[in-house]
């Protein structure tokens, strides 16, 4: 059945063969939407984590498939804004196979910094194209 308001008439026959009359019911259905998924077809950027140790800056990437699996060996391609000015620094690499991968930056200044991925290159999953909130300030 279709979602949605649906009116069932039902009649019932006894065993000597005498028919009811005709009883309605109202129903209202609700199929619940579109079944999950059941493949990989996109890739998403679930997590960007910073962490300070010192004067270093590391921050992990992390890509999932729309079923929640880690995507290994998917490239990530992005950008790292910081206090150095408004020209980013452009970082690349590939996941590992838990489906991150840590870039580090040695001697950051002190500051806030974001990253802005501006690809996901995994093959056939297509990367639905948003970046997570992040951010992180170094001491």
């Amino acid at each position: 059945m279709t979602d949605g308001g649906q009116t069932i008439d039902a009649r019932a026959t006894d065993s000597d063969g005498n028919i009811s009359p005709v009883a309605s019911v109202n129903v209202t259905v609700d199929n619940g939407g579109a079944p999950p998924p059941t493949t990989a077809t996109t890739s998403i950027v679930t997590s960007i984590i910073f962490d300070f140790k010192g004067k270093n800056l590391k921050f992990t990437v992390r890509v999932e498939d729309n079923l929640g699996n880690p995507v290994a060996g998917a490239g990530i391609f992005g950008d790292l804004y910081g206090p150095g000015g408004p020209d980013p620094v452009s970082f690349d690499a590939p996941t590992k196979a838990n489906g991150e991968e840590t870039f580090i930056i040695r001697a950051a200044p002190t500051g806030d910094y974001r990253v802005d991925i501006t690809a996901i290159d995994a093959l056939p999953l297509i990367w639905n194209g948003i970046t997570p909130d992040n951010g992180g300030t170094a001491p």
